[in-house]
C-alpha cells in the first residue's frame, strides 16, 4: 500500500518544527492572511484560527499562492524606536514557500532576499531590513 502525504499537514508539520514563535504570512488569490504561530505549537489565538488557516492553506493548494514564515530568535538586539527610546528586538529568520499545483515548494534564501530588498513598483533596491537573516526551508 502506498502512503500518500497531505501537502497541507506536511508543510504545517515543517512550519511546526521549526523552533521558536512565528508570523505566517499567506498569500493568494483571495487576498493575505497573517497567523501567529506560538513556541508551544498552538496556531492563532483560538481553535477556529487553526481552523480557518488550514482551510486557507488547502484552498492554495488548488489555486496557488505564497507564505512566509518570520521565525523570531531568542537574540535580541538594542535598537532605536523612531520615538528615540531604546528597544530590544528580536532576529529573525524569513523563509518561503511557493504553493502550485497541489504541492509547495521552499524559495532559496538568495532569491527570498532578492525579492525582499526590491521594490515592486520600480525594481529599485531596498535597504535590508535590520536583523532579519534570509533562510531555506528544508522540504521534507
Amino acid at each position: 500500500m502506498v502512503k500518500t502525504v497531505d501537502p497541507v499537514q506536511e508543510l504545517i508539520n515543517t512550519i511546526l518544527e521549526l523552533p521558536g514563535d512565528k508570523i505566517i504570512t499567506l498569500a493568494g488569490i483571495d487576498g493575505i492572511l497573517e497567523i501567529d504561530i506560538e513556541s508551544n505549537g498552538k496556531i492563532g489565538y483560538t481553535p477556529e484560527h487553526e481552523e480557518y488557516f488550514k482551510d486557507k492553506l488547502a484552498k492554495m493548494m488548488l489555486t496557488g499562492g505564497g507564505l512566509t514564515i518570520r521565525q523570531f530568535l531568542s537574540v535580541k538586539v538594542q535598537r532605536k524606536a523612531p520615538n528615540g527610546k531604546m528597544i530590544w528586538i528580536p532576529k529573525k529568520l524569513l523563509y518561503g514557500v511557493r504553493i502550485i499545483n497541489g504541492t509547495w515548494q521552499s524559495i532559496s534564501k538568495t532569491d527570498m532576499q532578492v525579492a525582499h530588498c526590491m521594490d515592486c513598483e520600480t525594481g529599485e533596491p531596498l535597504k535590508p531590513e535590520e536583523d532579519l537573516i534570509f533562510s531555506e526551508l528544508k522540504n521534507r
